[in-house]
């Protein structure tokens, strides 16, 4: 099935509006609508309909006071059905559980998202200090124990392949 509209090689307003999704995902401080034009090299007139059809749906935040959007956490919730759609989450939960009474530490299972990590799921340590984060966080994966132990099995897979 093609993207496009017609013979003429146009984009449906469909693929437009997830490039822009995609482009908002490398930018976590957002972008202004001429910033996402110049980027897209998309009319101005289709960008600022998708932009604020994705704002006015909640898929897209905006600063106040800035002209600046960024996705919003609504797509969180889309992403975290798909993946309990493969009850990945359901699945490992006895094994988290089980390790986590076996060391005492907090247990977490994530996903990678670009340059981040986000918590899909935790069962807290019963140790003196508890590491807590909430469902569907965001971190870094320079500043915390899970993150570095994505990036270093991240660093090792993408070795192989170079």
């Amino acid at each position: 099935m093609s993207t496009e509209d017609d013979s003429t090689g146009n984009k449906s307003m469909i693929t437009k509006s997830m490039e822009v999704l995609q482009l908002l995902a490398n930018y976590f401080n957002g972008l202004t609508l001429q910033e996402i034009v110049m980027l897209l090299n998309y009319p101005k007139s289709s960008i600022y309909k998708i932009v604020t059809t994705l704002h006015e749906l909640n898929y897209l935040g905006r600063e106040l006071g800035s002209s600046r959007y960024y996705l919003s956490r609504k797509l969180l919730g889309l992403g975290l059905s798909a993946v309990s759609s493969y009850d990945i989450i359901e699945k490992s939960k006895e094994n988290m559980k089980q390790l986590r009474d076996q060391i005492g530490e907090s247990v977490m299972i994530g996903t990678l998202l670009d340059k981040e990590a986000i918590l899909l799921d935790q069962f807290q340590g019963n140790i003196d200090f508890v590491f807590i984060l909430k469902q569907g966080m965001r971190f870094s994966l320079h500043s915390t124990a899970p993150g570095k132990v994505l990036l270093a099995f991240y660093q090792k897979k993408n070795r192989k392949q170079n």
